[in-house]
């Protein structure tokens, strides 16, 4: 792996932050750092007509409101075994 030698630096909102590192936990990403860092290099990808960020944001989107799903529909699964 190449040795990280330069840095950037921007500021987040508590909710931005909040949401990034949700996302992380839910990908498996290890930090924001790196999910920033991916997210840089899909865009810069983008430019080169390989990848198209819009729908891997849907695709995102859709994959965590599924987790979101599942985990309720455990939630209640769980629930229900202990009704009967």
């Amino acid at each position: 792996m190449e040795q990280k030698s330069k840095m950037v630096s921007f500021r987040l909102s508590a909710v931005e932050y909040d949401r990034i590192h949700q996302a992380c936990e839910t990908i498996g990403i290890r930090s924001v750092s790196e999910f920033a860092r991916a997210a840089l290099h899909r865009m810069i990808h983008t430019h080169d007509g390989q990848e198209n960020p819009a729908i891997d944001l849907q695709v995102q989107g859709l994959r965590e409101k599924l987790e979101s799903l599942s985990a309720e529909l455990d939630r209640i699964g769980r629930l229900v075994k202990r009704t009967n």
